[in-house]
């Protein structure tokens, strides 16, 4: 995967977290405030090397850093109902 297919997939990642935070409330009580969340994904090396090396960067002093290890990414699926083509 490359350099900005690393960057589309922490953006998916982080989008998804934001619904699963949305579901799971309870969860993001436990991630300490203005923490820098990184993504870690199952099977991919590459990428979990890249987006750790992102957030080092990214890190302030004092700043805590959380590993959000993510095992599995269901494949997109629309939501969309009765889609018609009109004209």
């Amino acid at each position: 995967m490359k350099r900005d297919g690393h960057a589309n997939m922490a953006l998916t990642l982080s989008f998804e977290f934001q619904k699963y935070l949305i579901r799971h409330p309870k969860f993001a009580e436990r991630i300490p405030e203005r923490a820098l969340v990184v993504f870690e994904l199952d099977g991919r090396p590459a990428f979990n090397r890249w987006a750790k090396h992102a957030a080092a960067k990214q890190l302030r002093p004092k700043q805590k850093m959380v590993v959000i290890r993510v095992r599995a990414l269901r494949p997109p699926v629309s939501r969309l109902q009765a889609v018609q083509l009109v004209a």
